[in-house]
């Protein structure tokens, strides 16, 4: 689905970022193999229907690379 979408991208971007819960395993082994790059940066937030808060780690890939 992550690659589906990158090909529909119509807009001129330098790069794409993608937010992903740290708890998410598939979707984090989905960005690897498109070729995202974990970065450092990770947040945590709260939802009302989740008990803990979530942490979530932050990808990026080049858009060049997205083809």
């Amino acid at each position: 689905m992550i690659k589906e979408g990158l090909s529909v991208t119509k807009y001129k971007v330098d790069k794409v970022i993608a937010w992903i819960a740290t708890s998410n395993i598939p979707s984090i082994k989905s960005v690897e193999s498109l070729g995202f790059i974990k970065t450092i940066e990770e947040e945590v937030r709260s939802f009302n229907q989740e008990v803990e808060p979530v942490k979530f780690c932050k990808f990026i890939k080049i858009y060049g690379d997205c083809q």
